[in-house]
């Protein structure tokens, strides 16, 4: 099972779950195996589109997890804020003993 969507990932591509290799050979639900191309395309659609909503459900849950005690700041045009720069980001000005 695919935590975040709830589902197996053999499930979400092809629509169906087998137990077993041996369920591959003998697909008996009939949605599966129907003949008709465009019934098929409407059953992994419509699982596509609740796979979609469980991601951005289980997204959301995580988002108000990790921002459980932080402080939601806006900054205006007119704030001045200081800004702390680490130093790998500027590797041709970084110096070292070991440079020539």
């Amino acid at each position: 099972m695919y935590s975040t969507a709830n589902y197996s990932l053999y499930e979400i591509v092809y629509g169906f779950n087998p137990l077993t290799p041996l369920d591959l050979i003998h697909l008996l639900v009939d949605e599966m195996v129907s003949l008709d191309g465009t019934k098929k395309a409407q059953v992994v659609e419509d699982l596509h589109a609740k796979i979609r909503q469980q991601i951005e459900k289980k997204n959301k849950q995580y988002a108000h997890k990790a921002n459980r005690g932080r402080k939601l700041v806006r900054f205006k045009p007119s704030y001045w804020v200081w800004v702390h720069m680490r130093k790998e980001r500027f590797l041709k000005q970084r110096r070292s003993k070991l440079m020539p």
